[in-house]
């Protein structure tokens, strides 16, 4: 829920997320936010607003370790630089921030957000709104670009890094059954298995590496 003033808005769980770019263990990694809100009145006006805060960087690689990382910001020259805005009537930078992540389940993040924000760059003087916002966001994990941290990774360059599974849950085995007979398709045993078990997923990091010319 973001309180923006006396207004109050839901979160549009489809199109928000916290992202996490996921590095290794010398160079860390990345994590954004983005999010937006369901309609509502503000003021007078159906609004739709939005928050956006750029790439944070941190030394943890396992997102399972997230909870208490945090980031925050005390000027707009600082939010104005970094492209951090909440988009209102068109996108203002933070006036102040601080966000949190208070903890990481499954595939969601507890993230709690406050602070002051321009509502109105053009008034003079300029129109600032505080805020709070508490959130379980889905969050999405992939790879970070290491070619601004000197190339491959030191120790690994030949090799894949390989990520963990939070599965969807059991496929049936009568659904593969009626699948293969209908496309003539036979699954491999193994993909067979690994379907039955997670059934797909979503990737958790983990620190694990496998020579790349297994594949």
């Amino acid at each position: 829920m973001l309180k923006l003033g006396k207004y109050e808005f839901e979160e549009d769980l489809e199109k928000s997320s916290l992202t996490v770019s996921v590095g290794d263990r010398e160079n860390g990694s990345e994590w954004n936010i983005d999010c937006v809100f369901l309609k509502s009145a503000y003021d007078g006006e159906m609004v739709s607003p939005q928050i956006i805060i750029n790439n944070i960087h941190t030394k943890k690689y396992d997102i399972r370790k997230f909870a208490g990382e945090k980031f925050s910001t005390g000027n707009v020259a600082e939010s104005d630089q970094r492209e951090d805005s909440l988009y209102l009537f068109e996108h203002e930078p933070f006036i102040k921030i601080k966000v949190k992540i208070l903890a990481v389940e499954g595939e969601r993040a507890h993230i709690t957000c406050k602070g002051t924000a321009v509502e109105d760059g053009y008034a003079s003087p300029v129109k600032a709104v505080k805020f709070t916002w508490d959130c379980w966001l889905p969050f999405v994990v992939k790879g970070l670009d290491m070619s601004g941290y000197g190339g491959a990774l030191k120790g690994v360059s030949e090799n894949q890094k390989v990520v963990g599974i939070h599965g969807f849950g059991q496929a049936k085995t009568e659904d593969l059954d009626r699948y293969e007979e209908e496309s003539g398709y036979r699954f491999p045993k193994d993909y067979k298995e690994f379907l039955l078990n997670v059934n797909g997923g979503f990737p958790e990091c983990k620190d694990n590496y496998v020579n790349e010319n297994v594949f």
